[in-house]
């Protein structure tokens, strides 16, 4: 076990030696991090300002009954 564990751990050795270190690819683009991050923001506080509205009309129609 301990030869396997060596020969594998030559051949990573071996293989990162000769690995090339060129990255391939345009850059990665900026985000417009303004714009994108007010999205789900407003999402929640709208989804929050109804869940609001929906418990108190319920506690409203049953405090009626």
């Amino acid at each position: 076990m301990a030869t396997a564990a060596k020969e594998a751990a030559a051949q990573a050795k071996s293989t990162v030696a000769t690995a090339s270190t060129a990255v391939t690819g345009p850059p990665p683009v900026p985000r417009d991090t303004p714009a994108s991050s007010r999205l789900p923001v407003a999402a929640a506080v709208i989804t929050g300002v109804l869940a609001v509205i929906v418990v108190l009309l319920a506690a409203r129609r049953n405090h009626d009954d």
